[in-house]
């Protein structure tokens, strides 16, 4: 029998008679924040032993569904070309703008997730202030992966397991039309490139509008368990697969067909929706796959060189020998800084500084990210961070592989993000995705929790608000920084696009000085003036490579940018000093000493 009790805010609770069963609705209707007053301004309290059964309500459910709204669909299609990177800093700005949203909107916090992804937030402050290069861990000018995206992350899983379910299945079908857009875009690129012109003319689509075609796989492989979990399973949903089985297909890598895999693997495992939907799905996905692998090559206007990219990638073992490289190089990193790791977003100066020649000329020397999320949290955050993060999966992993019926589509979606987290790249719009679903996966139908007295809550109250003030802060900060730094893009690309413009480089690098690459862009602005017997702009151009080198000293980039401002400026014996000097601080740096002046600029 299903007992209903009707939701009247002034009618006294309706309980079903007898029994163990009457305790499972013993907390009647919900209590809403404005019945506060009636308990001395606490929170209904919950006898020990006994659950409690209220459906978990926000605060301000308009925030927090304008919040998710922010993180699931504008995060992964929103791009900006008036910046310099157009797929980076805007998405910077959207994480850390909807992270502080739902923060706002008041979410319940289940302690037993968030005390440990609380802790591996300060952890990862700590290693900011204690690496190499504290400056750069405050964003990543290249890579985004700095504190705002590792921060935003912990506070996200902190929060998703309170959210309502039935905002949940919401976001599912925005991730679904999502997934459906970034398909769109990527396929137009491919097919009919001038369609995306009145977009931005000047940005490439070719990883739609997450900036690169591996994301685009690891983003439509989510999607695919969003799919299946509809259930109204109709036409639409195979028309769904196969556009979703194309954006794959155009992404022409090799994880657009493993991934895939994973997707449907562990919607099998979790959704159990029959093996009719599995195996309509995994047709329908294999044929768009093998009809793009087929199809001519005058059928795909804008397709790379090779046709057969992705199928031609699992033809070599190039990638796994680079890949084997980077993580030994990556594990002696870890091992010479244990602690607390060489700081976010630094990983770059860990690699240089501890690879073999042999290695670093096998892998290359541009790998700025371990491309696992596990050793690439070792090296930036050391041993006591990593423990951090243990305890976080450690409380988290149980709880996101057994996930309520409803939730289930978030766990099945979140395997397939980790199978990219784990041979791809940190990613300011996956990684706090694949955060969000397996908090929310994490979650208990209507179940808060108990075991709360008035004796057990009065200190515990208290650390809460303190925690939420801080976190409160430190989601504003964030917040801010990725405003201005957005702004010093906008102003960077400015300096970029328009002649005489090294205004707009001096005050992008006055608003962020943290942008390397606007210090970068004003130095051989600067040098190029020079070069033409502008002695001011000369002096100017030097004293601002000097000042990135002293701010920087362990960054791979800025003595080899120092050489090419000395070699724009005709002044060869400093550019090989310049040289010496990057070879003195990372002696197994793959760059060379050039005996005679090569040209305006060094190769690498």
């Amino acid at each position: 029998m299903l007992y209903q009790v009707e939701l009247r805010p002034s009618a006294k609770p309706v309980l079903p008679e007898g029994g163990d069963s009457a305790a499972k609705y013993r907390a009647g209707p919900m209590v809403r924040q404005r019945n506060a007053p009636r308990n001395a301004g606490r929170a209904p309290q919950v006898p020990a032993g006994q659950s409690d059964n209220r459906p978990v309500e926000a605060r301000r459910p308009m925030a927090l569904e304008a919040s998710l709204f922010v993180l699931i669909v504008a995060l992964p299609l929103a791009f900006f070309p008036q910046s310099r990177d157009a797929f980076l800093d805007v998405k910077i700005l959207l994480l850390a703008g909807g992270t502080l949203l739902m923060w706002v909107a008041g979410l319940p916090i289940d302690r037993r997730i968030a005390l440990p992804a609380f802790v591996w937030a300060a952890v990862v402050v700590l290693a900011a202030l204690a690496g190499v290069d504290p400056v750069e861990s405050l964003i990543g000018t290249v890579r985004g992966s700095g504190l705002v995206l590792l921060l935003c992350t912990a506070a996200l899983v902190a929060m998703a397991p309170s959210l309502p379910e039935g905002l949940l299945d919401r976001a599912r079908r925005w991730l679904v039309w999502t997934g459906l857009i970034v398909a769109a875009v990527a396929v137009l690129y491919r097919l009919a490139p001038e369609v995306l012109e009145p977009l931005a003319r000047r940005v490439p689509f070719i990883g739609s509008t997450l900036g690169n075609p591996v994301r685009v796989a690891a983003l439509l492989a989510a999607c695919i368990p969003a799919i299946l979990a509809d259930k109204r399973w109709r036409w639409t949903g195979v028309a769904a697969l196969a556009l979703i089985g194309l954006g794959l297909a155009s992404a022409e890598e090799r994880s657009a067909y493993l991934l895939p895999v994973v997707a449907v693997a562990a919607s099998a495992w979790f959704l159990r929706p029959g093996w009719r939907r599995i195996a309509i799905a995994t047709g329908v996905i294999a044929s768009a796959l093998m009809l793009w692998a087929l199809a001519p090559a005058a059928a795909v206007s804008n397709a790379p060189t090779d046709r057969f990219t992705a199928v031609g990638q699992f033809q070599t073992l190039e990638g796994e020998r680079q890949r084997l490289a980077v993580y030994e190089i990556d594990v002696r990193a870890f091992a010479r800084r244990p602690a607390l790791g060489w700081g976010p977003a630094n990983t770059w100066s860990g690699f240089l500084s501890s690879g073999s020649t042999g290695q670093i000329e096998r892998a290359g020397r541009n790998w700025a990210d371990a491309h696992n999320l596990v050793l690439e949290l070792a090296v930036v955050s050391g041993a006591i961070g990593l423990a951090a993060f243990g305890w976080l999966v450690w409380r988290l992993a149980p709880r996101t592989l057994r996930p309520p019926p409803g939730r289930r589509w978030a766990a099945a979606s979140a395997v397939a993000l980790l199978a990219f987290a784990l041979i791809e790249p940190l990613d300011v719009v996956l990684t706090p995705l694949l955060f969000l679903l397996a908090g929310a996966a994490a979650g208990r139908s209507a179940e808060v929790g108990a075991e709360v007295t008035d004796e057990a809550r009065h200190d515990p109250a208290r650390i809460a608000v303190a925690g939420r003030v801080v976190t409160a802060t430190v989601l504003v900060a964030a917040t801010l920084l990725a405003t201005v730094n957005l702004g010093a893009s906008a102003l960077e690309q400015w300096g970029h696009s328009h002649a005489e413009s090294n205004w707009a480089l001096r005050a992008a690098t006055d608003m962020a000085p943290w942008r390397l690459t606007a210090h970068e862009a004003l130095a051989l602005s600067l040098a190029v003036d020079g070069r033409g017997g502008d002695e001011a702009a000369a002096a100017e151009a030097r004293e601002v490579v000097d000042g990135v080198v002293e701010r920087h000293p362990l960054n791979p980039g800025v003595r080899l940018l120092a050489a090419d401002v000395e070699l724009l400026l005709r002044n060869f014996p400093a550019t090989q000093a310049w040289i010496r000097d990057q070879l003195a601080t990372f002696p197994n740096d793959s760059v060379t000493v050039p005996a005679a002046e090569p040209g305006l600029t060094l190769p690498g």
